[in-house]
């Protein structure tokens, strides 16, 4: 665990002047599924100053999606383009989980979430999860809930324990050209 000052000093030390919208997990170097034609591009943001372990975009920023596309995720980069961080768009912070494997139940203190919901999940992986994929919530109640690969799915087998972190993912389809504000954005160091 690092100190609130240490965490501000990293924060402070990314250099990030761009961002980038995704229609799936970008994985982490954020080379895959970002979005591509129409007028698409990367935008030029620019963040706060690093307080309570987190920076915020400083102002709003308007990309251009073109017509059937998806956006789902954003990708944080270096002004040469090297992504330093990705994140589900439509959450809030993410949250600490613990699993169960005997139940493949997943708990995590007033996760808020309902079911048929969408998240995803991060950190380290129990058996049977993978990162950055996205998963359907059922069974739902104040601290718990388990996930299925598809909407009223099946329970995901969880096979063995993981320390993983989970947030709230909503894509957005886009039948026509359009545009995604993104109007907020925290990056955080947990």
């Amino acid at each position: 665990m690092f100190t609130d000052a240490a965490a501000h000093t990293m924060l402070s030390a990314l250099a990030i002047t761009q961002a980038g919208l995704h229609s799936a997990y970008p994985g982490i170097d954020g080379s895959a599924n970002e979005l591509s034609g129409g007028s698409y591009t990367r935008k030029s943001v620019t963040l706060g100053a690093a307080a309570a372990r987190k920076r915020q975009l400083s102002a709003s920023v308007t990309f251009d999606v073109p017509a059937g596309a998806s956006v789902a995720w954003l990708s944080w980069r270096l002004a040469d383009g090297t992504c330093v961080a990705v994140s589900p768009l439509g959450s809030a912070a993410s949250k600490p989980v613990m699993t169960d494997p005997a139940t493949d139940t997943i708990t995590c203190e007033a996760h808020g979430f309902s079911n048929g919901q969408t998240v995803v999940f991060s950190g380290t992986m129990p058996a049977g999860i993978q990162a950055g994929v996205t998963y359907h919530v059922r069974d739902v109640t104040a601290d718990t809930f388990k996930v299925a690969a598809t909407a009223g799915g099946a329970v995901v087998d969880i096979t063995a324990d993981g320390a993983a972190r989970v947030s709230r993912i909503i894509p957005e389809a886009y039948n026509d050209a359009g545009t995604y504000e993104l109007t907020s954005a925290t990056l955080a160091l947990e």
